[in-house]
């Protein structure tokens, strides 16, 4: 019977190929579930979601922005990698919430929950955020569902 590795990255767990056979290893699993994604659930979130405007990014939000990139000018997320990646500094472009203000405008206009971000470490944060926040509300329904 041939054999594939897992779908996890850098897993060389070998499973057998086959209609019906799993792609994950049994310790990654859970990660082939998450992955799967429901099209409808994604629309109605999005449709549920409110614009860039509504959630407070605005004229004002971007004069700030702006004030605030042109003071902190580089990644932090960069500059605090070891030596060798952190030589060459990388310009930022994003003022990101350090803790995620969900909707709270104290939160969101104060200054020392902002930091500068490239775009892409922005995106790897915010997706981290998002994913724990989804894998949070998971063990919480699961915990009502057990009567814990």
């Amino acid at each position: 019977m041939p054999f594939k590795p897992c779908r996890f990255p850098s897993c060389s767990v070998l499973l057998p190929v086959g209609a019906g056979q799993p792609a994950y290893c049994d310790k990654h699993r859970r990660h082939g579930e998450e992955s799967k994604r429901n099209p409808k659930r994604d629309r109605t979130r999005e449709r549920e979601r409110q614009g860039a405007h509504a959630r407070g990014y605005d004229h004002r939000w971007r004069r700030a922005s702006k004030s605030f990139l042109a003071n902190n000018p580089f990644c932090v997320i960069c500059a605090a990698r070891p030596y060798p990646l952190s030589v060459i500094p990388v310009p930022a472009t994003v003022v990101d919430h350090v803790k995620p203000h969900r909707g709270d405008k104290e939160l969101f206009w104060d200054e020392t929950n902002w930091q500068a971000l490239c775009t892409p470490c922005h995106n790897r944060k915010t997706a981290r955020e998002s994913r724990d926040a989804r894998i949070d509300a998971m063990e919480l329904e699961s915990c009502r569902t057990n009567g814990n």
